[in-house]
Formats: C-alpha cells, structure tokens, sequence
C-alpha cells in the first residue's frame, strides 16, 4: 500500500492509504470530491517541476514559470532553453506586458523581469502570492494570501492597497476604470483602479476568485455550484446552476455568444453568455478547470483526467486529444499551427494545432511532481493533508463513465457531510483521522 500521511500541525492528522493499483491522480480526484465545498487550495502547492502556470509564447519565444522555483524562457520553435532565472519558492503564476515579466512568489514577492529575465525589482508582501498580476496602464495588480489586495506602479512602488479579510488568490481583471477581483470569504469586489476606493461588492455563496468580462458582462465561477453574470455595476444578470463545483478562476474565449466552463464534475460546458443556458457538454474523465482558447472553430482545453482536448467549438465534438502523464491544470496557448500548455507531470507541450501530434517537450529542473497540501474547513475543522506524488507513467484509461466507487472507498468522520458515491463500499484504500 502506497500511504500518505500529513507532516505539517493541524487540529487533526489524517493518512491515506492507496492500493498498488492506484497513482497520483486518484489521489488528486478522490481530494478533489472530498473537498466538494471547500476554499481553494492554491497555496497548498510544494516545491517540485510541476508546472501551473500560463505559457505566453511571444515573437518566437515561449514564456512560463514552474513550481520548482524558476522562470523560463524556451525558444517556440525547438523547445530549447534560452535563459531560466531562478527566484526563492514556487512561481505559481505570471503575466506580462509589453516589455516587462511579473512573476507571482510564494517567498512573498512580486518579481519584475525584462525579456531577457534580468531583475528589475522586486516588491515584498506579508504574505505568498498565488495567482496571475494583472499589469494594466502602468500598473500591477494582485493579492495576496494575507487578504490585501496591492496596486503598484512600473518600477515597483506601492501605490495602495485593499485590505479584505480572506486570502486573496484571484486573477484580477481590469475594465473601463474598475479592477475585479474575488477572495476565499466569497466576497467579490469592484474598486476603482486609481484610488482603490471601494465600487461596490458582491457576495457569493463561496469562495471566488477571477472573472472574465465579455460585451460588458462579468462572467463569475465560485467554488460552488453556481456561475454568476453580473452587471459592470454589480447586480445579477442570470444565475446557472452546475451538478458540480465550479473552480474559483476563468480565462475563456467568447465565441458565437458561448463561454466555455470547466467543472469538478467532469466535463466542459458551452453556456449563452445572454442567457445563462447550456448549449452542449464534452464529457471528460476528470475534473477541468476553466482555462481554455478558441481558435477558428475549435475549442482547446487540458484536463486533471491527463487529457489535453481539441473540441469543435459549436458542436462540442472532440476533434482530438493528446494524453500526458500528469494533470494539466494551467492555461493554452496557441501560436500559428502550434498550440502550448503546461502539465504537472513538470513539461511543457508543444502540438500540431490540427493534428495533436507532438512536436517537442521541455522538462523543467525537476523530476518529481509538485507535492500538494490541502486545508480544508469542513464543519469548522482545520485538516492538512500532505501528497507526495511519486513519478509515474499515466495508463491509458477507457473512457465508459467511471465513479469514484471504482476506485476504492474512502471514510471516515472528516468526511461525514459529504455525499459522494465513495461512502457505500471498502475497496482498495481508505482515508484515517487521527487526533495528536
């Protein structure tokens, strides 16, 4: 039996323990079900070559930062490194403007970086940053696990910030004089992106993060089962109600007045941004977040199920799909007849836009996969669950509908107000709670 067993404090220690036919990303569903109504867990993530990150690719350069602590830049075309600069923990997440890299650290910095990944400056918080910046009109947006909310300029000076009372993990947006952005205490805010004075707030039923804006419309995914359209002033266009949790962050393409939403259920959905309605539904083998690109009628898109998807856009058809060996969990990008994406299992893929081929892989400084720890709140108990996901080679799955029954029980007390299929039946492994 493979165990798993919690090394940080906690009110309460739990292990997991796998049967020999189970690898890391069953570990990664069964948490995820657990935690059907948790906070995020962006900052649960460890050191390790896993890669969460946006790949930005630009004039024949590939940009994209990893969890084991380095920024990268590889040439588009052969997957070559060009230079690596190296900050102090796991680079989560990044955005550029024209000329400048900000990288998001969970050693507490912001780090601004030419092209050519010379340091410009670097700004420190109290705290991790877990989620992209947003540079906009000379300045930098983003927030910070201590629950502020930061507005610096160019060359790194603070201009103000925003304190809220929760963590703040969002991808901030920023539109016609407002910045946007969500915390885990489920508030959603508006502030002026001048002054930082307060717009207006919106409170959603849990936590939240970023937003996408399309035609003035605020598309708003919560870690809950709802997806919120809101005006540019804050009142509620339409409401969808998933079967399944949604993820706290979304970047999607507007496309024939369709989104396209990732979910915990497994599956992606196309939903009229006028109505709120499904169009259709792609099924996948995983849990999928909403970090997705169109591009002349297809819809691309990776999964926690190792899947990488060509979908077409209006129909839902897959067209394709590339298997990895770990969860793909970070955004697409797509250049000419190449389309990128980042995976946990620590490699960055280039395909053949058309075909899905493989064109080339870039392995990052480490082998090994990111470890992730969870802290859930569930009836008002603290838990931390610490994975060490060992390397492995990803089978190829069948695709007939799988339950989580299939995969052996898992239970216990800490689990008492869930309702997941896995409750009924022992299998192959179970989940302990141990007091200290």
């Amino acid at each position: 039996m493979k165990q798993y067993i919690s090394e940080e404090d906690s009110l309460e220690r739990i292990s997991i323990e796998l049967g020999p036919e189970l690898g890391p990303i069953d570990v990664v569903r069964v948490l995820g079900e657990i935690r059907e109504s948790a906070t995020p867990q962006i900052f649960g993530t460890k050191k390790g070559g896993s890669i969460s990150s946006d790949v930005i690719a630009r004039k024949g350069r590939l940009y994209f930062s990893s969890c084991d602590g380095n920024f990268y830049c590889l040439d588009a075309d052969t997957g070559k490194k060009i230079w690596r600069f190296a900050a102090g923990d796991v680079l989560p997440a990044f955005e550029m403007d024209e000329d400048t890299i900000y990288a998001a650290c969970f050693d507490h910095n912001l780090y601004a970086l030419t092209l050519d990944g010379k340091l410009l400056w670097r700004f420190t918080a109290n705290g991790r940053l877990g989620n992209n910046p947003c540079p906009r009109n000379g300045r930098v947006y983003f927030g910070c696990e201590n629950g502020n909310f930061y507005c610096v300029d160019k060359k790194g000076k603070l201009l103000w910030k925003f304190a809220t009372e929760s963590p703040v993990a969002a991808i901030p947006t920023v539109h016609k004089g407002l910045v946007f952005f969500g915390n885990f205490d489920g508030n959603f805010y508006a502030l002026d992106a001048e002054t930082g004075e307060l717009a207006w707030k919106f409170m959603c039923r849990s936590a939240t993060g970023g937003c996408d804006i399309h035609k003035d419309i605020i598309i708003l995914p919560s870690v809950s089962k709802i997806l919120y359209a809101l005006s540019l002033e804050g009142k509620v266009l339409w409401t969808f109600k998933s079967k399944s949790n949604f993820g706290a962050n979304i970047k999607t393409d507007l496309y024939k007045g369709m989104i396209f939403m990732g979910n915990r259920g497994k599956s992606v959905m196309a939903i009229d941004i006028k109505t709120g309605n499904p169009v259709w539904e792609f099924p996948t083998q995983e849990m999928t977040s909403s970090f997705n690109m169109v591009k002349d009628g297809v819809l691309y898109f990776g999964s926690l199920d190792c899947n990488f998807y060509a979908v077409d856009a209006s129909t839902g058809r897959e067209i394709w799909h590339f298997s990895a060996t770990g969860p793909n969990v970070g955004s697409v990008e797509i250049c000419g007849d190449k389309v990128y994406f980042g995976s946990w299992d620590c490699h960055v893929y280039c395909l053949d836009r058309k075909t899905g081929q493989l064109i080339w892989k870039f392995q990052t400084s480490m082998s090994n996969m990111s470890d992730y720890e969870v802290d859930t709140r569930a009836d008002k108990q603290e838990v931390s669950i610490s994975l060490k996901l060992p390397e492995v080679k990803k089978k190829e799955r069948p695709k007939e509908e799988v339950t989580i029954a299939d995969y052996g029980e898992f239970s216990g007390t800490y689990i008492d107000t869930t309702k997941t299929s896995y409750l009924g039946v022992k299998k192959q492994g179970y989940v302990k709670k141990k007091g200290f």
